[in-house]
Order: C-alpha cells, then sequence, then structure tokens
C-alpha cells in the first residue's frame, strides 16, 4: 500500500465520517466541551509523521516523516477552516462552526457539542480522555480524547486539535497498520 494512499485516508477520516500510552481521566460523568478538542485555538500548519505499525499500532520500522500537513485557519470566533494537504496538493477542505450546543461541518455532520466518555460522536465513540498522552518516544501530548470508530481511532489535544490518527487499512486483501502523529507542537 503506498504512502500517499495511507496518509489520504488518514487525513480523510476526520469530523466528516466521525494506541500509545498515557494517564486517564476517563469518567463518564465528566462533560467535555468537544470544540476545544477538534479544532486548534490558533492559526496553525500541523506536520504529520506516518508509521507502519503492527497490530497493536507499535511501530515496525517504516516510518514517512513530514508525510502530510493539516492547516487550520481561524475564520472568526465560531468558524474554522481545515485543509489537508499531501505532496503540497490540498486534498480536501472543511469549515466548523460552532453554536451553543453543536459543531457543524460544512456539506457534512452536525455534531453534539458537548459530550462524555461513551457517548456518540458523529458515529463515533468518545472513548477516553488522556491527561497526557505518549504514543511513542519524542511525541508528548497534553489533555486528549480518543474517538474511536470501527477500523481507526484518531485523538485531539485541546488547544491543537487533531494530533493523532490510527488505522487498519484493506486493499486487495492486504491488511496494513498505520499511525500518524502531528510533530513539533508545543503544548
Amino acid at each position: 500500500m503506498s504512502k500517499l494512499y495511507k496518509l489520504m485516508a488518514f487525513l480523510a477520516i476526520g469530523l466528516t465520517g466521525c494506541g500509545g500510552g498515557g494517564s486517564t481521566t476517563s469518567t463518564s460523568y465528566i462533560t467535555y466541551d468537544m470544540w476545544d478538542y477538534v479544532v486548534s485555538d490558533q492559526n496553525i500548519t500541523k506536520h504529520f509523521d506516518l508509521y507502519d505499525t503492527d497490530s497493536n499500532f507499535n511501530p515496525t520500522g517504516g516510518v514517512y516523516l513530514n508525510a502530510g500537513d493539516l492547516k487550520e485557519t481561524l475564520l472568526s470566533s465560531t468558524s474554522v477552516k481545515q485543509e489537508e494537504i499531501v505532496n503540497g496538493n490540498i486534498i480536501n477542505t472543511e469549515v466548523l462552526t460552532v453554536s451553543d450546543n453543536y459543531i457543524k461541518v460544512e456539506n457534512g455532520n452536525t455534531l453534539d457539542r458537548y459530550r462524555s466518555i461513551g457517548s456518540d460522536f458523529g458515529g463515533c465513540t468518545i472513548a477516553q480522555h488522556y491527561d497526557t498522552y505518549n504514543p511513542m518516544d519524542d511525541y508528548n501530548f497534553v489533555d486528549v480524547i480518543e474517538i474511536h470508530c470501527d477500523d481507526y481511532s484518531m485523538f485531539y489535544a485541546k488547544g491543537k486539535g487533531k494530533i493523532l490518527g490510527q488505522g487498519i487499512y484493506t486493499i486487495n486483501g492486504n491488511t496494513s497498520y498505520t499511525i500518524s502523529i502531528a510533530n513539533n507542537i508545543s503544548n
């Protein structure tokens, strides 16, 4: 499976469709403002490193540094544009807008803004909250929410937006596992 396909698959499974280690505070009675997690609180371009992994999402040696980017631009205090970039080309653009109780993905889902662990979020499940999240050496994040879907999970850091994705991909009967991690993001 090509690096480009894996990265495009990772980037494309954001909010339209819906590993590691850390300390958790996963309690179902805490409600999280998902707007604080799914978008950055500043204009930012995040660069992602793509790793081939085993079925437990442990790296197996294949790595593509700076394999793709996610650019987030604040349009207003209630609207953010996200552009997914591979090889210098924008492959997808979404505009997310927040209201009192909802997050609206332009031409996509309307999601409940306030959710707790175990809640549905765009057809996926809010699986866990991590106080600290260290998916592998040299990648350290704080205040992270994991959203789990059928064949992939996405991780969002408060104030930083999407920071990690892990997925299972099957093409022509061949299954592979990958993890894509944002690099050089200060907390």
